[in-house]
């Protein structure tokens, strides 16, 4: 069975991911969201029972799940909880993550992985191109106030708490730079694109 190649995509919140995965998917690739995964791995038995344990009822929302929103009001108020968190889901989110690649490999022609902690991660499958999308912090800044509606403490607050990973971002393969116009932006992403699909003798087949 032909291995569909891999792509990853990552980088720092408001940096430009979700724009970059599904411009690189949008000629027949899959996406997997690697982060709604990540949120589907909170609320498994012994990862929801280990987040309670540690961070206390209050991260429970009314249906006893874990509310996304008050977890993050504590982790991200102190990097060692959110170390703590992101060591705590870490196998969670790995096997999750394994399991979709396994499982949409037969149907997929090439896999686009939109994931902020890639690097924090070992897979059992091969990735083919790393690629790091990057904007100056003024600019994620006022995207995160925007599109989250952060105030501009909160907004800090998160960017600040995403600097333990900047060595693992610093090793992608390629960088994208998405404070241009949205136009050349999705001109450079697409370029490497069908440079990547072109290598992977999958052009013709768009």
């Amino acid at each position: 069975m032909r291995r569909p190649p891999v792509m990853a995509v990552t980088g720092a919140i408001a940096s430009g991911k979700s724009l970059a995965a599904g411009v690189l998917a949008s000629a027949g690739g899959r996406i997997i969201d690697c982060d709604s995964l990540a949120h589907h791995a909170l609320d498994q038995g012994e990862c929801r029972d280990g987040i309670v344990r540690a961070f206390g009822p209050g991260v429970l929302n009314g249906d006893g799940g874990i509310s996304r929103e008050n977890l993050a009001k504590i982790v991200f108020s102190c990097g060692e909880d959110l170390a703590a968190l992101d060591r705590m889901i870490k196998p969670y989110v790995r096997r999750l993550i394994n399991e979709e690649v396994m499982r949409v490999r037969a149907s997929s022609l090439y896999i686009v992985l939109d994931a902020v902690l890639f690097f924090e991660y070992k897979f059992r499958f091969k990735t083919d191109l790393t690629i790091r999308t990057s904007a100056p912090e003024r600019i994620r800044l006022e995207r995160m106030m925007k599109r989250d509606g952060f105030t501009l403490k909160e907004a800090r607050m998160r960017l600040e708490r995403q600097k333990y990973l900047e060595y693992g971002w610093s090793k992608a393969d390629l960088e994208v730079r998405t404070d241009r116009s949205i136009e050349s932006v999705r001109r450079r992403i697409e370029k490497i694109r069908d440079d990547f699909l072109i290598a992977h003798d999958l052009f013709r087949r768009k």
